[in-house]
């Protein structure tokens, strides 16, 4: 169970957070970043080799995202949801219709990410309404994170979440993250928690952050983590190890290795779980 309020924790952290000091959101200025759209990506796990779903995305003629599918369990908990997203010059909004499944009522869900005049967010407001499968009750799970912090370079130092009054502290160097700690007082105590990061020299041009996406892959509550140049938390190189602390002592070492086309993209992704086993992603590009 501390293994599982951990993750959730980590996602709290990643999802309320901006990168480095170009901060220009428009797509001419993603562009020339020389990002790799991704188009799906599929997950499979072993040692079975099962097809667990996919996610696949969908962009306008300038490169913004417009619409994503998340399909991963779709054998197991109703249809494909679908999320649309729209913009302005200073909010990012998104929507995703809801499904009726067995006694499972999934309403719409509705956030938003704001930004500041640099292209840097500054709140996130998600709300996802449902109605509780017991007792038919309608009930709302709203998220507030906002008093994002970043340095002189743009990255993410720290980030707050209101509900469980959740703070959450991120450590630099080279471009890279390479500690995340996680704390809080009131609801939630995490005590001394935090990830230790260590990286490939692979540089990370992945759209979506293959770093981050893995982390909590969810448009839907936690969708902040898709815009992690605009979030402060894009490393400059992919990720190798994880190493998890519980309470100061080491919990586990996830990690990650990468099969590359012939234009340096990874196209198949290994990661290797010590508690939940070895998940590979497939990943197919916009542009192929």
């Amino acid at each position: 169970m501390k293994h599982f309020f951990l993750l959730l924790a980590i996602s709290f952290a990643f999802f309320s957070c901006s990168n480095d000091d170009q901060v220009d959101t428009s797509s001419d200025t993603l562009a020339k970043k020389g990002y790799d759209y991704i188009s799906k990506i599929e997950v499979y796990v072993y040692p079975q080799g099962y097809k667990q779903g996919e996610y696949v995305f969908t962009y306008d003629n300038q490169k913004r995202l417009l619409t994503f599918c998340d399909d991963l369990f779709h054998n197991t908990y109703g249809p494909p949801r679908v999320a649309t997203v729209t913009y302005t010059d200073s909010i990012y909004s998104y929507t995703t219709k809801g499904y009726i499944t067995g006694r499972i009522v999934l309403e719409d869900h509705r956030g938003a990410m704001y930004l500041d005049k640099q292209g840097r967010a500054t709140k996130f407001i998600n709300e996802a309404p449902y109605k509780d499968p017991l007792t038919d009750e309608p009930v709302t799970a709203p998220h507030t994170k906002d008093s994002l912090i970043y340095d002189a370079d743009g990255h993410l130092t720290s980030s707050y979440i209101h509900e469980i009054n959740l703070k959450n502290t991120f450590e630099w160097k080279n471009n890279d993250l390479v500690k995340a700690t996680v704390g809080g007082k009131g609801k939630i105590t995490y005590g001394n928690t935090f990830v230790r990061f260590e990286y490939t020299n692979v540089p990370n041009r992945t759209f979506p952050d293959l770093n981050i996406f893995r982390v909590y892959p969810s448009i839907f509550n936690r969708n902040e983590g898709i815009w992690t140049t605009q979030t402060g938390i894009r490393s400059a190189h992919l990720v190798a190890k994880r190493h998890v602390f519980y309470d100061n002592k080491l919990g586990k070492t996830n990690t990650d290795s990468y099969k590359f086309d012939d234009k340096g993209r990874p196209i198949e992704l290994m990661e290797n779980d010590v508690y939940y086993g070895i998940r590979k992603y497939v990943i197919t590009y916009l542009d192929k």
